[in-house]
């Protein structure tokens, strides 16, 4: 299970990527740290598309942690578990990409899929 751990932190630290892309990219202006909201909010083009991404790993978090820790506390299959993660984490960075190249049908598609990968892990034994 450590690197289905692992995976845990590598989404974890995906929102924060996004967050820097779309706070720090070229053309932004200069990040305003005492109203970062309100900063955000301003973007346009990529960059509030990659601010967008950053909302959505976050919302995607808390159930990939869930399923993880089920699948371990069920002792799943390590090997189909790893498997699972390895390919939600890899399309959740397809998707981040996706959404800040504004490819809407892929991004909601390689969306779906992800999260069903995360749901199977509950019933996963």
């Amino acid at each position: 299970m450590n690197i289905a751990f692992i995976t845990m932190l590598v989404m974890g630290i995906m929102p924060i990527f996004c967050a820097g892309i779309a706070k720090f990219g070229h053309g932004a202006g200069r990040y305003d740290n005492h109203n970062p909201r309100e900063f955000m909010a301003n973007l346009t083009g990529w960059r509030k598309h990659a601010n967008a991404a950053q909302a959505n790993c976050f919302e995607a978090l808390p159930i990939y942690i869930a399923a993880v820790l089920v699948a371990a506390y069920n002792h799943a299959n390590v090997t189909c578990i790893t498997s699972i993660c390895i390919s939600v984490v890899i399309l959740r960075a397809l998707y981040i990409y996706l959404y800040i190249a504004d490819k809407a049908t892929l991004r909601s598609l390689i969306w779906f899929i992800a999260f069903v990968l995360t749901i199977s892990m509950f019933f996963i034994h």
